[in-house]
């Protein structure tokens, strides 16, 4: 983990301001209180001194829940890596990383499927078609449609850990099913309309001429002979969150306690890979291989009303799918778990040895 000292200072003496602020107001109110107690007891005065001293302490502590609602709000960026070639016009997977084994993996299933998902990423190459610097100072990208298809693909993984995260963590006993809901493919219809491998992954057997029109209604995942996939898509969220998009690329949760977007982005633009990373880890020369930078925004906005969450294990799982995206889709992530800084002088040591 990065240490950063001067923001610890920052917030520290943030903290510290808020925290003295805070008690002399307190202090202050307390004193009206008392002050207000002895003169009611004595000579039946002093209740105003008991409001104006109450509505000092309630207020300082309200301002204080607010500041730390507003700190607790997060935005986090995950930046994956997207390796292409584009002479075969494919993806070239990069073993052991799950973002891009799971790119992989489904647009094949897709393009076995479906010739027009083949047809639209075989039609041009990942990419940018072209910047555009609007008036104001706005830089706009054209990307290729292979790369409108890539950025929906990426919707669809982060859709798809959504739901291996929630299932998993509400299938426990200690959870009362009045108080979570089951989201299926039928509750999301924006979401099936706008993403193409979500409407193919999720559509029944029955429907699908690769599966022979076979009904499997126990089957949650199941791949067709042809290698056309079926993934049985449904969710479990708190009662009254509700999960839509809410933008071109943007799938928003929203609950009375907190509101959380997830945006999927596939930048266009290349990602510099590690050194040797090719050569070494991919097998393949660096003229042969493309890497783009793909971007996962992650926002969370808690309610006010979180203050006073009673049970907090039916919301700990945002934490878990946060960590889960950032752990199987940051390309730095993977990077450092495999140790590649150590591995590569390793190898190159070793490379020189042998001469």
């Amino acid at each position: 983990m990065a240490i950063k000292p001067i923001k610890q200072i920052k917030n520290v003496q943030s903290r510290t301001l808020n925290f003295v602020l805070s008690a002399i107001v307190i202090a202050c109110g307390i004193d009206f209180i008392v002050s207000g107690i002895i003169d009611y007891v004595d000579n039946k005065e002093g209740w105003i001194y008991i409001i104006i001293g109450s509505i000092l302490v309630v207020i300082t502590i309200f301002v204080l829940c607010l500041i730390e609602l507003l700190q607790s709000r997060s935005t986090t960026i995950i930046e994956c890596a997207v390796t292409y070639d584009k002479q075969k016009k494919e993806l070239i997977e990069i073993p052991g990383y799950s973002f891009s084994e799971n790119l992989k993996k489904y647009l094949e299933a897709a393009c076995n499927e479906s010739d027009d998902i083949k047809s639209v990423w075989t039609k041009d190459y990942l990419g940018l078609t072209g910047i555009i610097n609007g008036n104001k100072g706005n830089t706009k990208v054209s990307l290729t449609q292979s790369s409108m298809l890539l950025n929906q693909l990426i919707e669809y993984i982060l859709l798809k850990e959504l739901s291996l995260i929630t299932i998993d963590y509400f299938n426990k006993p200690n959870f009362k099913k009045k108080k979570v809901n089951e989201i299926r493919k039928i509750d999301v219809p924006d979401l099936v309309a706008t993403n193409i491998f979500l409407n193919l992954f999720a559509k029944d057997t029955s429907e699908r001429v690769a599966f022979d029109n076979r009904e499997n209604p126990n089957v949650v995942m199941a791949y067709a002979p042809n290698g056309a996939l079926f993934e049985k898509f449904e969710l479990k969220l708190p009662k009254k969150c509700k999960i839509f998009k809410s933008g071109f690329n943007v799938i928003e949760l929203k609950h009375p306690l907190f509101t959380l977007k997830l945006t999927p982005a596939f930048t266009g633009f290349g990602e510099v890979l590690p050194h040797n990373f090719e050569r070494h880890y991919l097998h393949s020369s660096i003229s042969k291989v493309q890497s783009y930078k793909a971007m996962i925004g992650i926002e969370l906005k808690l309610s006010w009303k979180a203050f006073f969450i009673s049970k907090s294990e039916y919301f700990e799982w945002i934490d878990k799918y946060i960590e889960y995206l950032l752990a199987h889709n940051s390309f730095q992530y993977f990077i450092d778990t495999i140790h590649w800084d150590v591995v590569e002088t390793i190898i190159e040591c070793n490379t020189k040895e042998q001469k």
